[in-house]
């Protein structure tokens, strides 16, 4: 998912052919799936500001300099997104 806006609340989400395979191989059926493709989605906030907590971290300016490339979020977003990605993949193979 990208965009070039920080305020858009409509974008581009792609599945691919490989992210197809990859979710029929761990035992989604083809009902519970998205064919591969491009969607438009709407951005939703999934937590409340309560949620958040502030904390001090060093990363390495390679890593940052990635990450503003990448997109026009900010960086905190897109960590937060990735660590998110990785929680949530393990506690479905929990």
């Amino acid at each position: 998912m990208s965009s070039t806006d920080k305020n858009k609340k409509e974008l581009d989400f792609e599945v691919t052919q490989t992210d197809y395979e990859e979710g029929l191989a761990k035992g989604w059926t083809d009902e519970e799936m998205l064919k591969p493709g491009t969607y438009k989605v709407r951005r939703a906030t999934r937590f409340n500001k309560k949620n958040l907590k502030e904390l001090t971290v060093k990363i390495d300016s390679d890593v940052l300099d990635f990450l503003s490339k990448r997109s026009d979020e900010p960086y905190e977003k897109q960590i937060n997104n990735e660590l998110r990605k990785i929680m949530e993949k393990e506690l479905k193979a929990a």
